[in-house]
Parts: structure tokens; sequence; C-alpha cells
């Protein structure tokens, strides 16, 4: 052991003042420190600098107290911000989440707020029965059952369990209005105030010209008290089952309707029901039962017969048949069309519209396939367009290129629906062909012709402005029919003297 005694220490140094001890030295009392290896250049660099470390006890000093002084790193600008700056938040993660608020761990906890607040229950001691109170869609003291009478919220624990599920719907992403609709009563979610809401919102859409009016008047018709729905309107919406589908597509059987308007009806209200599935208020779309299409079979004519039928229009009027039947336009295109659409140099014209509507006050729309087709007329019809377009009247853009003589109603004399069918109707009547309607006598009938004659599917297709071939299809079969009329003709024996 080493004790006080055993040190021997210097004289000089010994009687010296410790306060003058570090003079006797020559050289200063140096402190190494090891250093830290240097960052890797891929290492993300620290949101703080940090200062040299430096040798003595003085820059020690100085580089602790800046350490302890360094302000903590700046927070996130999303926390900091108002609810205007934070969705301009460049960061990734911050943009995701206001991307997808109600889906990402932030709109999960949206929602979780949103549910918890949301009803109430309060005991109406009147009726000594509880009621849930979801204002602004309404308030109900039952449970409907579908088939039984509604079970009543006779006690707290029963409305507080009916609740909390409503909650729970709403907090795993269904919306309000979906998680209470099946608890309020029937007549707020009934069928029939489905389809009133449906209708009011192709209102909105007819008058941005989205859709044509035809659909909406088809629906208010299916719609009325007595019409194809009126079996549904005691159910509601949430109440519908396979079942009661099925027992409705048997009660439009013992209607007596056709098989194609059956199958409209049952799309139709199919329609609705996506349309409420779409909005959120309806967790899935019931199976509707499958009706099949049955493939219409039109009357054409042969070639001579169309021929007769022309001649018997005058020739005022006939110019719109002739293209019907040469061009294969539809009624529709042909009624829009206008002078600015034909070139009387080059004989072309232009369809881009169809008249949206059968009546005089519809509307020039895009076409059904919503092409553009630019077609070179026959010799005929550009004769015929030549002497019947006054020279004075081929600078009016906005004039018809067929102009109905007999028109009273229509103030720029244009064809309506009505009155293309009823010209064509006299003139086939005159050549006892009253059968065979103008579409089925024109179109069809001359597409028929040239699949008999050997034309392929997609020429067909390209001239009839078909999108999907199936539409095209039905012209093969038809020229199959025919050609085989033909053949049973032909075998045929000749009368005397023939």
């Amino acid at each position: 052991m080493i004790n006080d005694s055993m040190v021997q220490i210097p004289a000089a140094i010994a009687n010296l003042p410790l306060r003058d001890m570090s003079c006797s030295f020559k050289k200063p009392v140096r402190i190494r420190y090891v250093q830290r290896p240097k960052r890797s250049r891929r290492t993300r660099p620290l949101r703080t600098s940090r200062p040299p470390i430096e040798s003595s006890d003085e820059g020690r000093t100085r580089a602790g107290a800046v350490e302890r002084s360094a302000p903590p790193p700046p927070q996130s600008d999303f926390a900091t911000a108002g609810p205007a700056a934070r969705r301009r938040i460049p960061e990734g993660h911050v943009r995701r989440a206001a991307r997808n608020s109600w889906t990402a761990p932030a709109g999960r906890g949206m929602r979780f707020m949103a549910a918890r607040n949301f009803g109430k229950v309060r005991h109406v001691k009147a009726r000594s029965v509880f009621e849930i109170d979801v204002r602004p869609y309404g308030r109900f003291r039952s449970i409907p059952v579908q088939g039984v009478k509604p079970i009543p919220l006779d006690s707290r624990e029963i409305a507080e369990s009916v609740l909390a599920q409503i909650r729970a719907d709403i907090h795993s992403g269904k919306s309000e209005w979906a998680a209470v609709a099946p608890y309020l009563p029937r007549a707020l979610s009934s069928v029939d105030k489905v389809v009133k809401r449906w209708c009011d919102e192709l209102r909105h859409r007819i008058e941005a010209t989205e859709i044509a009016p035809r659909t909406l008047k088809r629906i208010e018709i299916y719609a009325k008290p007595d019409g194809h729905f009126s079996w549904l309107y005691e159910f509601s919406v949430y109440e519908i089952t396979p079942g009661h589908l099925s027992d409705w597509n048997l009660w439009l059987m013992e209607r007596g309707l056709h098989q194609n308007t059956r199958k409209h009806i049952v799309e139709t209200m199919r329609t609705a029901f996506s349309w409420l599935h779409a909005r959120g208020e309806l967790e899935a779309v019931p199976h509707f039962p499958t009706v099949r299409k049955r493939k219409h079979v039109p009357n054409v004519i042969a070639p001579y017969e169309q021929e007769n039928v022309l001649a018997a229009i005058p020739e005022a009027e006939r110019g719109i048949y002739m293209m019907a039947a040469e061009e294969v336009f539809r009624p529709g295109e042909l009624r829009a069309l206008n002078v600015s659409d034909y070139d009387f140099k080059k004989c072309t014209v232009i369809v881009r519209y169809a008249m949206d509507g059968d009546t005089n006050a519809a509307q020039r729309k895009t076409t059904k396939e919503d092409d553009v087709r630019v077609r070179r007329v026959t010799p005929r019809i550009a004769t015929w367009i030549e002497a019947n377009v006054p020279p004075q009247e081929r600078l009016m853009g906005n004039r018809p290129l067929f102009v109905n003589p007999d028109s009273r109603s229509a103030p720029d004399g244009r064809f309506n629906a009505q009155a293309l069918r009823l010209g064509w109707k006299r003139a086939a009547n005159a050549v006892g062909l009253g059968h065979v309607g103008m579409y089925e006598g024109t179109k069809h009938s001359t597409l028929t012709e040239g699949r008999r004659r050997g034309l392929p599917l997609d020429q067909l297709q390209k001239a009839a402005g078909h999108k999907d071939a199936r539409s095209t299809e039905i012209y093969a079969e038809l020229g199959d029919q025919q050609a085989t009329k033909v053949l049973r003709m032909a075998r045929e024996p000749r009368a005397k003297g023939e």
C-alpha cells in the first residue's frame, strides 16, 4: 500500500504555490478524445449539426453547451398548419392520407369520431318505450322484421345494442343513411320512394343533356300507381329478396307482357337498385330473375318491292326515304341532317347528329354510337337534292336537308318520327305491303340483300354504323332465310300461261 510518506516530491515543486504549478511545465497537458468514424454518404444526415470536437476543455464545454441549447427538430408542417394549408403539404404520407382520408388510418379515426357521437337513446315515458333519435334521418321505436310485427324497443339495453350496431356500421365504412335506413319506418325506404328519388336525379341529368327524355318517360310509365313496378311498392328496398323478385316476375307474366318488354322492366328495376347501391345506401343488389330476350325477325322485302314503295311516295318527300334505303342511315339521323352537312360539289354527306326524340321539340345530339360517318351519296340522291334544295337556301346552314311539305307544327319544316312513318305507311299500303314498316323496308331490307349477295359482315357493320357485331349478325340469318325463300319460289310449279 502506498501512503503519503512514500511519495517523494521534489523540493522545487513542493515549495511552489498551487496556482503556479501549471507554469512549471514546458508543455501544457493535452487531452485527446477518440473521434467517431465518418458517416457514410448513404447515411441520412442529422437534423442538427454538431460543432467539431475541440481538444481543449474550453472547446468541449462550448460544444456541450451548444448541444444542450440546440432546438428540437422542427415539427411537421401538417401538425402546425391550418386546414387549408394541410391540403397543400407535399409530404408523401400526408398526401396519401389526404387523398384517401376515409380509408387511411387517419380516416378510420375520423369514422370513429363520427360514429361515436351519432344518435341518442331517449325514454318515451308516455309509451313506456325507448326511442333512437338519428335525426336528420328520423327516429324509430321498434325494429322492423320481415313477415312479423316489429320488435319494440322496450328496454334500454335493446336500444343501446341497436345504436351500437348502427355506429359499428358507420365505423366500418357505411354512410349514415345506409346504416340507419333498415331501421326506419318502411314508408321512408319503400320502393316507390326510391324510384321517385331516382327519377328526380334523372330529370337533372336530362337538363344537363346527359340522357334522352324518352328514357325518363318510359320509367315514369312503369312507376305509375297501377304500373309494372306497383307490385313492389308495399315493400322496403331493404326487405326485397330474390323470392320477392321472382314472384314479381310471375306477376308480370300474368299481365300478358311480351318477353322483351318484361326483360326491359326487370332490367330497369335492377338499374334503380344499382343506383342505390352506388350511392352507398344499399349494401348489395339482390339477385334479379333472368329474362331472355326473344329475337325479333323483321319483315324484309325484295329490292323490286322496295322500289315500288319508293315510287308511290310523292316526289317532294321521296329524298329522305331514298337515302334511308340506299345509305341505310337511321331515321333519327336522317331527320337531323342540315344543309350544312351536305357538300354539293363532292356529293358527300356527314352524319354526326341524330334527333333525340320523336316530336318536333326534339334536339340534335350525337348519334346512337357517338360516331361520325362520311358517305358519298348515290347519283339518284344527288340529283334529287340538287333539284329540291333551292340555290338561295343552300347558304342557310340550319335549314333541314329534307323538308316535310305537309308540316304545320314544325317551325323549320323538319320531319318528325310520326310523319316519317305515316308517309311510308301510305305508300306501302298503296302497293300491298302495309305490313312492312319503314325501318324494316329500308335499312333492314337493304342490309339483308347485301348479305344475301355475299358482302362480309364487317363491311355491313361499318355501313350500318353498328358498334357491336352482334347487331349485324341478324342480317346474316335474314339473308339465309331470304335465300331459302327464293329457292322455294324457284321450285314452285308455274301457273299455266306463264
